[in-house]
């Protein structure tokens, strides 16, 4: 919607107040009145050019300019006149415009024991403490005991973090232990106690942070959202703008701009009542719970209760299993409810690794942004941290693949889309993620699972084989299920955690070799030999002619006679890597061709076989000959 007014003149710019009679000549022109703005535009844009004659008083170049001139007048008339008048009068507007009320909070649940949007919020405003409160107390309360009867002191931080606190941090939970008991650890009762303190903390801290919180009110043009990612940022939570706007529309607030104390506690409320989940990952959450094994005759008043080991089968299920390792990787990830878990429980944990990743996330890219690199040198960084370590090449098909611009600049929302789909790949191009699935697919015989003996074998057939306990160990670490076979996409970790290790060999050969200063061909095959690759002179030629590098800037012929000077100009880090992954895919399919035998006793072996087919007994007696 546009405004526009009708007696420019008297419109003040940004000054006083305008008085009724303008008020009343103001009118709102919507999408159609700026369509037929412009329509006139060009009928009046037409009708000079057929009452103009340029031959008369022009030539043909300054009658170009002048009917350039005049569409540039009309069209400035008809958009940004009016663009510029509603600045202004939307300015003036917003500071006399009375406050719309907000539309009621919802008091739908999302599952059992999760708050409504209503409830969230008289927690801000109400002392008191219901049965539900109680109940869900009881759920974080058991899930941090170990005996069920009593919780570590120290354990309270992590606990009020499951509860929803966001401003009591761990020295105000050491202050309010020391008013509930002198002991190391608490049951239920003192529990109870100390949480009642912990609200009456919580809620002077949410009134703090909205004391010093300054949005740009005065501005209606100030994007809402950044409004909200400000506010909880200074809770130190980390929210991308697609969760952010499903938030907003469960709280009401999708048409407000979201810059008074009012609508940000009505969102906190949308927040809590969600665990800071979309409705689409509220219902994807929900079937994930109810596809893990549910724990025997352990139905009460939180719902459904599933077996605490089947906890990591449906994080996996939701999120993935870089999901899952997030998981594990915190610090009580192992603790959980020994009665069984609840959809509630359930979604706490999902929200405690969400927000870890987004934390994480956030913290590379405030890092990454102040050292001045290129947008696609900030991408890799981001993603080094994070277990990938991608090449150039890898990073351009992936921002194709996202539509994400080459030149920046970094933000949250594109760095944590761009760290979401190279999860989803696992680090790989397509092309090579289609090989990987076709020889998994070749070895499991279309079976959905592979065997970790069938896994060794397929490992051993790529050329990746290795020490057999590494090999068990990455098994153990990839196998996220414990069901002892992995699937195709616990295969493709396993061949990202492969990867890995195969680039760190040969970072270190190119840089203990100095292949970036200068190569010979002593060096490039030493290389390859420290990073477990044996390759023949003829297969090394043909990768450089594959991938557009220079024969001559190796120095190698079919015969291994070295041509031209002993050094040549180095080569890139990514160039390196190519040249050794492609060596690595090639040498295994060659040595089943000839049979593990080199390049040289091929030769003799053919030459001694002769063109022409031979009598399975001369063969025989060829054999022999041949020892």
């Amino acid at each position: 919607m546009i405004t526009r007014c009708h007696q420019t003149r008297s419109l003040p710019r940004y000054g006083s107040p305008p008085d009724v009679k303008e008020q009343q000549l103001r009118a709102v022109a919507t999408v159609a009145d700026l369509r037929r703005a412009l329509k006139l535009s060009n009928e009046r844009r037409s009708q000079d050019c057929k009452n103009y004659a340029p031959e008369r008083f022009f030539s043909a170049k300054d009658t170009g300019r002048a009917h350039v001139c005049e569409s540039e007048v009309s069209l400035t008339q008809a958009v940004v006149v009016p663009a510029k008048m509603q600045i202004a009068v939307q300015r003036i507007r917003r500071r006399h415009k009375p406050k719309k009320k907000i539309a009621c909070p919802t008091t739908i649940r999302v599952g059992r024991l999760l708050p409504s949007v209503q409830e969230c919020l008289n927690k801000f405003w109400s002392d008191e403490v219901n049965s539900d409160d109680l109940l869900r107390m009881r759920v974080v309360f058991r899930s941090m005991s170990e005996d069920g009867l009593h919780v570590l002191c120290d354990d309270l931080p992590e606990l009020m973090m499951r509860c929803g606190f966001h401003t009591l941090s761990e020295e105000k939970c050491k202050k309010l232990v020391q008013e509930v008991t002198v002991f190391d650890y608490m049951d239920f009762q003192d529990f109870t106690d100390f949480s009642e303190k912990a609200i009456l903390e919580e809620r002077k801290g949410y009134r703090q942070l909205l004391k010093t919180w300054e949005p740009n009110s005065c501005d209606n043009f100030v994007d809402p959202v950044d409004n909200v990612k400000s506010f909880m940022k200074m809770l130190k939570v980390i929210c991308t703008r697609k969760s952010v706007l499903d938030i907003l529309d469960v709280a009401g607030l999708k048409d407000e701009p979201c810059n008074s104390p009012q609508e940000m506690l009505r969102f906190l409320a949308a927040y809590q009542a969600c665990e800071g989940f979309s409705k689409q990952e509220v219902s994807s959450l929900r079937a994930a719970f109810k596809s893990c094994e549910e724990k025997p005759h352990a139905v009460g008043p939180e719902g459904r209760l599933i077996d605490p080991k089947s906890l990591s089968f449906g994080l996996l299920r939701f999120g993935g299993i870089y999901f899952v390792e997030a998981w594990r990787a915190m610090k009580h990830y192992q603790k959980a409810s020994a009665a069984g878990v609840s959809f509630y429980e359930f979604l706490v944990c999902a929200r405690r690794v969400r927000e870890t990743q987004l934390q994480q996330v956030a913290e590379y890219v405030e890092t990454i942004c102040g050292e001045g690199e290129n947008f696609i040198e900030e991408l890799r960084s981001l993603c080094r941290p994070l277990g990938f370590t991608l090449q150039k090449v890898e990073v351009v098909e992936i921002c194709q693949e996202k539509g994400i611009g080459l030149d920046g600049p970094l933000s949250l929302d594109c760095a944590w889309d761009f760290a979401e789909h190279v999860r989803s790949c696992h680090g790989f191009r397509k092309a090579e993620q289609a090989e990987l699935v076709q020889s998994f697919l070749k070895f499991s015989q279309g079976e959905a699972e592979l065997a970790v003996l069938k896994i060794l074998e397929l490992l051993n057939w790529l050329g990746l084989g290795g020490a057999l306990e590494e090999a068990h160990q990455m098994l153990r670490q990839v196998d996220f299920n414990d069901n002892g076979v992995l699937d195709e996409t616990e295969f493709l970790r396993l061949m990202r955690l492969q990867k890995e290790r195969n680039l760190v060999s040969y970072t270190s050969a190119y840089c203990r070799l100095h292949l970036g200063d200068a190569i010979t061909r002593s060096r490039i095959f030493a290389a390859l030999a420290e990073c477990d690759i044996f390759t023949e002179n003829h297969l090394l030629e043909v990768i450089t002619l594959k991938h557009g590098i220079k024969t001559a800037s190796v120095n190698f012929s079919h015969a291994g006679v070295r041509r031209g000077s002993g050094k040549q100009p180095g080569i890139s880090w990514d160039t390196w890597v190519i040249l050794a992954e492609e060596a690595r895919k090639v040498t295994p399919v060659w040595k089943r061709r000839s049979a593990s035998f080199k390049e040289a006793e091929v030769s003799e072996l053919r030459k001694a076989f002769g063109a022409e087919e031979v009598p399975v007994s001369d063969l025989i007696w060829m054999l022999l000959d041949s020892g």
